[in-house]
């Protein structure tokens, strides 16, 4: 795991301040900007929560499966918040697909990684 940049922590700090609703609202306008039309914060929430939803499988799979979080999760290079989200977002970038990387990872960790991973308690 590298040690992330100035502006990517900057970037990661930025996203931490929000609530999930916010990232979702993130979330759904990067996804709207390809159509070329701008939703109001609700229908840009509720179209994060939809992309959220349709990649639900890859970002588990690419986390939690191939990454294996929950046999990480314990390791002291994961106990800072922005490190963590930065090194989420190299390993999901290629899902994202113009979504910022950083608002997933982030919104990812405010759903709370043991929960999306299922990770046990002894593991």
């Amino acid at each position: 795991m590298r040690e992330p940049t100035e502006v990517e922590k900057n970037e990661a700090k930025y996203f931490a301040q929000l609530d999930l609703d916010d990232l979702y609202v993130v979330v759904g306008r990067a996804s709207e900007g390809r159509s070329g039309v701008q939703f109001s914060p609700d229908r840009a929430r509720a179209q994060g929560k939809t992309w959220f939803e349709s990649h639900r499988d890859i970002l588990f799979h690419k986390v939690c499966e191939d990454w294996e979080y929950c046999k990480k999760r314990r390791s002291a290079k994961l106990t800072d918040p922005i490190t963590l989200a930065v090194a989420l977002a190299d390993l999901i970038i290629a899902a994202c697909g113009g979504i910022p990387p950083l608002a997933v990872s982030t919104l990812l960790l405010k759903i709370g990684l043991d929960r999306f991973c299922g990770c046990d308690e002894d593991r």
